[in-house]
């Protein structure tokens, strides 16, 4: 069996179509009007996952999304022991490897793969687009953890004010040229809103205020 290309698993976890197509099917199966999800990832799931340690009970692990947690064999616990970023040296190591992962991974070409072959279809009406993209609580929120994320709005506020500065700077980028490909009907901010996203190339309005 052939293994998989890493670069497309990869490229696959910030250009994301995976399941679009089963869902779709599945929805049309039941009887639902057609709508395709898709979304765009910022680079922060940029890790190789690492076993850093193994007993007969449990296994610690380092996860792609940079979490290490310990995952115990005879149950489905699983303790989360290290969030990708505590300091604040942390995020601006972890930023730079993302700007890396965004120049190898989210080329024009490969956002031309993913998403171009909908284009046509969704012009003819053959079905909606839902698009979703990281908020910007649920940003912070992953790369810190809950109670993290708590305390870095008074320990760290200039971290939390950088994180969601750089999704902007990136969304404003990626979600440009996606969108000069893709027109979606909904845009789906995780943890924050979702809404009507009808302007197409007039888009430029939209992410200045970022629908706010």
């Amino acid at each position: 069996m052939q293994k998989p290309n890493p670069a497309t698993v990869k490229r696959s976890r910030y250009l994301c179509d995976e399941m679009t197509e089963p869902v779709y099917e599945y929805e049309k199966y039941l009887g639902f009007d057609g709508v395709k999800r898709m979304a765009f990832r910022i680079p922060f799931a940029c890790f190789d996952t690492t076993v850093l340690e193994e007993t007969l009970t449990y296994v610690v692990r380092l996860d792609t999304d940079g979490w290490i947690r310990k995952y115990h064999k005879n149950s489905n616990l699983v303790e989360e022991l290290k969030a990708p970023v505590e300091e604040e040296k942390d995020w601006y190591t972890l930023k730079d490897k993302v700007r890396e992962h965004l120049e190898l991974y989210c080329t024009d070409e490969n956002i031309g793969k993913v998403y171009g072959k909908y284009a046509q279809a969704h012009k003819r009406g053959d079905f909606s687009l839902r698009f979703r993209a990281q908020g910007f609580f649920w940003l912070p929120r992953t790369l810190l953890g809950i109670e993290g994320q708590m305390y870095a709005f008074y320990d760290m506020p200039k971290v939390i004010h950088d994180m969601n500065r750089f999704a902007v700077e990136v969304f404003r980028e990626k979600h440009g040229k996606i969108f000069d490909i893709i027109q979606p009907e909904v845009m789906l901010f995780e943890e924050e809103t979702a809404v009507p996203f009808s302007e197409g190339k007039g888009s430029e309005k939209y992410f200045c205020g970022y629908g706010w």
